[in-house]
């Protein structure tokens, strides 16, 4: 999601970053980058401008970073999560509008939230249903003491630290009767 009002300044830059990130990223298989070119033509069919990448044909399982603009939610890139090198720029107008439409997406990993305002960046956390939120930071952030898991269709649980034990452990009480047990 990026506010209209920087989307003009902010999108080269995000293009150089893209740039910088490497040519072609390694995906888990040739059906993979077949899906994640897929959803990249799902998205430019359905009226997304390609800011970055190529759509041409797959070289093994490599897939170039990828930015499409003027994301909606008909397409499939905005609705599913990519698991590879693509972002789709969403655009709003309001902190209201943001929380809203970071909300009505079915997953919830993790989200980032990016401004020059604490203040408002931690009242958007607190809006925003994920099971993380990074503010002024990336979302690829995995904390061994910290709790990590998703909500909707990202998961449910915590993995990480004390939390993961408690996900995956299920207690019981159990209580003896001293007294009761000599006379047995």
């Amino acid at each position: 999601l990026v506010h209209r009002s920087i989307h003009d300044e902010f999108l080269p830059k995000l293009i150089l970053a893209g740039k910088n990130f490497g040519h072609d990223q390694p995906q888990v298989n040739l059906v993979y980058a077949t899906r994640l070119q897929s959803l990249v033509k799902d998205a430019l069919h359905r009226g997304a401008k390609l800011a970055l990448g190529s759509v041409d044909e797959l070289v093994g399982a490599k897939v170039q970073a990828t930015i499409v603009t003027e994301g909606t939610p008909e397409m499939d890139l905005y609705t599913e999560e990519s698991f590879g090198p693509t972002m789709v720029i969403i655009l709003f107008d309001t902190e209201e509008e943001a929380i809203r439409i970071a909300n009505e997406l079915s997953f919830g990993l993790s989200a980032s939230v990016w401004t020059r305002d604490i203040g408002r960046a931690m009242r958007v956390a607190k809006e925003i249903e994920s099971g993380a939120v990074h503010i002024n930071s990336s979302t690829c952030f995995d904390e061994a003491t910290l709790p990590h898991g998703g909500v909707n269709e990202s998961g449910y649980g915590r993995f990480g630290s004390v939390w993961g034990f408690r996900e995956f452990t299920t207690t019981k009480t159990v209580t003896v009767n001293i007294e009761a047990s000599d006379s047995l």
